[in-house]
């Protein structure tokens, strides 16, 4: 096959892209490839879904029965009057939905993922889940902070925090938590 070389400029935003996308794709070559073939695939259909998006649209569509959708204000109202997140928390981290859609996910079992993979995929699961306002998670060097923010209430931030903790421990990732009303701070550190 006959290769062509591009030269080109890019805004700042799109370099950022560029660059985290050549991460999992493992070149600049591949990402403009994929990239290209996708918009082609693409051309005079529905429009390309966020990561969020297609994760929402696959998880309904491949886990018929596991999810359930509820009102934000319904699950407010649960977790502030009927859910004693102490007396479920073992099963809430047996049952951890972010370990199963880590290896759903990457095809592989949770012990192959990255550290980074995992954060990736939480992410991308708390942003499709709508639960939580912001979610994001930053590289300190030796470890890894994942802070979330949401407008629940203490029980909320207490529910999350299980589900964090069932899924280092599953990962077996040291980690650290901060709870708050509306924030989840979780330090995660790279070598346990």
């Amino acid at each position: 096959m006959r290769k062509h070389r591009v030269s080109t400029t890019i805004s700042e935003k799109h370099w950022e892209m560029l660059k985290k996308h050549t991460e999992k794709f493992e070149s600049q070559q591949k990402v403009l490839e994929f990239a290209l073939e996708s918009m082609e695939n693409n051309s005079g259909h529905a429009p390309v879904l966020s990561i969020e998006e297609d994760l929402r649209m696959r998880s309904f569509k491949e886990l018929k029965g596991s999810v359930v959708v509820i009102h934000k204000e319904q699950l407010k109202a649960l977790l502030e009057e009927a859910i004693n997140i102490d007396r479920i928390g073992e099963k809430i981290k047996k049952g951890n939905t972010v370990a199963y859609l880590s290896q759903w996910y990457y095809k592989k079992p949770i012990k192959r993922c990255t550290l980074k993979e995992i954060l990736e995929v939480t992410v991308t699961f708390f942003k499709a889940g709508n639960l939580i306002d912001d979610v994001s998670y930053m590289d300190n060097g030796s470890f890894y902070t994942l802070s979330l923010l949401h407008s629940m209430n203490r029980n909320c931030s207490e529910f999350c925090r299980v589900i964090l903790e069932g899924l280092f421990e599953n990962y077996g990732a040291k980690y650290e938590s901060e709870v708050f009303e509306n924030t989840i701070f979780t330090k995660i550190y790279k070598n346990p």
